[in-house]
């Protein structure tokens, strides 16, 4: 999936998303700073990849005036009970 990142601010961006999968983002241009519950703020560019537990409150703004694109994978837990 492709994502634009927009948000100029982690309060722009609003609450921090949680959800039950993991992430895998690969920064295709630009710069991103990623905003987690549990690490200080990282910025990411170009090229940098970064795989979370998206359990972890998480939220991403741009760092720059620009929208930036990011390729994103995302996993599940495999369902158990069948």
């Amino acid at each position: 999936m492709i994502t634009h990142v927009r948000a100029k601010s982690v309060e722009e961006f609003g609450d921090l998303l949680h959800h039950s999968c993991e992430e895998f983002i690969h920064i295709a241009s630009g710069r991103i700073v990623i905003h987690t519950e549990v690490y200080d703020p990282m910025t990411l560019e170009a090229g940098d990849p970064i795989y979370i537990g998206s359990n972890m409150g998480h939220a991403y703004d741009t760092a720059t005036a620009a929208t930036t694109p990011c390729y994103s994978a995302f996993s599940r837990a495999p369902r158990t009970g069948r």
